[in-house]
């Protein structure tokens, strides 16, 4: 039987004192007669010592599950930006038209990672006729610029390499 059972309450179903980090917290889930439902009850160390247990024993009846569990509440986490999209976009334009021997290569990293972010979407992949490139066109999700990135087909054992070169691009913007 699977019953859709709400998350802990914040507060002492008992005294209505706020659960905090670390905390003990009783639960009991009284199940309704035809057992189809139920209600949650969560209960503080204070108060389940003291005899409130949720509904009564007459209201329980037969049909309760109890489980005991320590509070962990988790401050919300920031997302902070490591480098800024503007950054790699930057970096990529000032790559495309750069001499660089790692020009196509580090062109390609940077282009993939502005895809994940979204901030690049793939229009179409493209195989250049005589020479057998393969290229992939990216239209800028907001400004609808297009970039045409050459797929370099790198290795496995090359790919340790870019990777390091452009972390250290990364790192000096």
């Amino acid at each position: 039987m699977d019953w859709e059972i709400e998350k802990r309450h914040k507060e002492c179903d008992g005294c209505g004192k706020s659960f905090n980090d670390g905390d003990i917290c009783h639960t009991v889930f009284k199940l309704s007669e035809d057992e189809e439902a139920g209600e949650r009850f969560d209960i503080c160390s204070l108060c389940w010592e003291n005899g409130h247990h949720g509904p009564s024993q007459e209201e329980m009846g037969k049909s309760i599950l109890y489980w005991k569990g320590l509070v962990k509440i988790r401050a919300p986490e920031k997302k902070e930006e490591v480098i800024k999209k503007s950054s790699i976009e930057q970096l990529l334009k000032k790559f495309m038209s750069s001499a660089d021997p790692m020009r196509i290569n580090v062109s390609y990293i940077l282009a993939l990672i502005l895809e994940r972010k979204k901030f690049f979407l793939v229009i179409d992949n493209i195989v250049e006729k005589g020479t057998g490139k393969k290229l992939i066109v990216y239209e800028h999700a907001k400004t609808g610029e297009n970039f045409v990135i050459q797929d370099p087909e790198v290795t496995s054992d090359k790919i340790t390499e870019v990777q390091e070169h452009v972390r250290e691009l990364l790192d000096n913007i």
